[in-house]
């Protein structure tokens, strides 16, 4: 009886395995093909078995706010907004501090007005698409109207993007305005609210302008003055102001009008001595007749004291011109 229950317990152990079998022989190279085709995935695509990286810029301070970024293969574009706090932020530069991976340059110097948003561009090197960014922001600014240096920071978590970012945005070009205007030179005076370059074209026709004046260093006050104008004069003129990426602001078309030429008294004055009765002497000034040796005395006035027409020409020896 018990050889009858030990060969019984064979055969089922028997068609057990020979179940197995037929199964693995039916099915197996479906299993196979899948595990091959899962293991490709996770080595082409690493990021589908990840958890999703959450992509955040955080900024420290409630005055500036991280409204948009992309991190490329060769840099990080951002958009700060000025939270409206009441004042512009000027002379504000980022810079990257504790990155994980690759290194950044510094920012251009822009300025973020009040409540307005400003795009900043960092060009980066050894970044590696696909891979994690994490990076310390630090915004360096003054506010307007001061000359003290603030600092904010902001945590920025992203994965690296397989575009190249670049900074594609102009100049903004304000408080344009002429002034020391004379009979011959005035000064063009603008901001931009990044660094950038400076031009002045100008002409005696709207629309035309055949001269210019330039300067280019990167700023962000600019002052050009303009010499060798003519009197009484009309000048139309624009503004041009590029940055260190190339991106071009224009303003429009504005106009000022020289002042009339100066004129003044000129000369040399005939001295005392040479006028011999008393009106004439005593017409010039400085000059006084002695009644007692009846001669002219006295030292004249230099012609260049004389700041009105008439006085000038009735000095012997001046001129009005």
């Amino acid at each position: 009886m018990e050889l009858y229950s030990f060969c019984c317990l064979l055969r089922k152990k028997s068609k057990k395995a020979q179940s197995a079998m037929e199964f693995l022989m039916t099915y197996g190279w479906a299993i196979m093909a899948f595990v091959i085709a899962i293991s490709a995935l996770s080595y082409f695509s690493p990021t589908i078995f990840k958890s999703p990286l959450p992509e955040v810029c955080i900024s420290s301070t409630s005055a500036i706010n991280c409204k948009e970024f992309v991190v490329g293969k060769n840099g990080i574009n951002l958009i700060l907004q000025n939270n409206g706090i009441g004042y512009d932020l000027n002379n504000v530069i980022i810079s990257v501090r504790n990155i994980n991976s690759g290194s950044c340059s510094n920012s251009p110097e822009k300025t973020i007005n009040d409540g307005q948003s400003t795009e900043f561009t960092l060009n980066c090197n050894g970044l590696i698409e696909g891979k994690k960014l994490n990076a310390e922001i630090v915004i360096s600014y003054k506010k307007s109207g001061s000359l003290l240096s603030n600092t904010a920071s902001a945590t920025l978590n992203s994965r690296i993007q397989g575009v190249s970012v670049s900074d594609v945005t102009a100049p903004v070009i304000t408080n344009l305005q002429e002034t020391g205007i004379t009979s011959s030179s005035a000064t063009i005076s603008w901001n931009t609210d990044e660094a950038s370059n400076s031009s002045v074209r100008y002409g005696t026709s709207s629309g035309s302008y055949t001269q210019q004046a330039s300067d280019s260093s990167y700023i962000t006050l600019h002052s050009i003055p303009l010499n060798g104008l003519s009197a009484s004069t009309t000048y139309f003129y624009i503004v041009n102001s590029a940055d260190s990426s190339g991106n071009k602001a224009q303003s429009p078309e504005r106009s000022f009008t020289t002042t009339t030429s100066q004129q003044s008294c000129t000369g040399t004055a005939w001295a005392c001595s040479n006028f011999y009765d008393q009106p004439t002497c005593n017409a010039q000034l400085g000059c006084y007749w002695d009644g007692f040796g009846e001669f002219c005395d006295g030292g004249a006035y230099p012609c260049s004291g004389y700041t009105s027409q008439s006085t000038c020409q009735n000095q012997q020896g001046c001129t009005w011109q």
